[in-house]
């Protein structure tokens, strides 16, 4: 229900949007498509601005968290370094309107064993084109678009061929644009993430706080399948 009443909310931040884990076949495309859950920064800002948010106490609020579909293409390089290409488009059971956004990273592999470690850096950047339509006068129908950048580091153990074990803790900073002016926003969190043969799931929590002192925390939940 969510997705559907938010379906012209601002664009869910999602991050971090590169989990590297070590591939199967390391000259092999990668590429991935699912749904994650993430922060609606403008949406929280205008709610809160307006005396309808209710923050902390209401994490799954469609004022402050929503969920898009995700996909990924990941290219590997035989030094270690992989290229990262990507977008998202709202969930909205199941019509994907009206936000989209794209990204592009690049990520470093190093392994030992079972054991791998994978930094990576990515730019972001989402929009609803200004339609804002949710739900109503609560935030007075605020549109929102944003760029961002984000920092993570996967840190992974192979339990089997094609079972890996994740940590990706992150941190993202962003500029998010609507009516309302929306301060510059810092996001940080870490995820859980278990990839089963062509399956991946994540499991988390992201903290959002703005440079004027709003904070909030939303639960990241994700799942994805690919070709590894």
């Amino acid at each position: 229900m969510i997705g559907a009443l938010c379906s012209g909310c601002p664009a869910t931040t999602l991050a971090p949007s590169i989990i590297h884990f070590a591939p199967v076949r390391p000259d092999r495309t990668e590429f991935q498509i699912g749904v994650r859950s993430g922060p609606r920064m403008a949406a929280a800002y205008g709610a809160r601005t307006r005396g309808t948010w209710a923050g902390d106490e209401d994490p799954f609020s469609p004022f402050n968290w929503g969920l898009a579909w995700d996909a990924a293409v990941t290219f590997p390089f035989k030094s270690g370094l992989a290229l990262h290409l990507g977008g998202q488009v709202e969930f909205a059971y199941p019509l994907p309107l009206p936000g989209i956004g794209a990204f592009a990273g690049l990520s470093y592999l190093a392994q030992r064993g079972r054991f791998s470690i994978a930094p990576s850096l990515a730019v972001r950047g989402a929009t609803d084109f200004g339609i804002g339509t949710l739900t109503s006068a609560a935030t007075g129908g605020v549109p929102g678009s944003a760029v961002s950048a984000d920092l993570g580091v996967t840190f992974a153990a192979r339990a089997h061929d094609d079972v890996r074990f994740g940590l990706v803790p992150f941190v993202s900073v962003a500029k998010p644009f609507s009516r309302i002016e929306v301060p510059v926003t810092f996001y940080a969190g870490a995820l859980l993430a278990v990839r089963v043969a062509r399956m991946e799931f994540t499991l988390g929590f992201g903290r959002v706080i703005t440079t004027d002192g709003v904070a909030f925390t939303v639960p990241l939940v994700g799942v994805r399948a690919g070709e590894f």
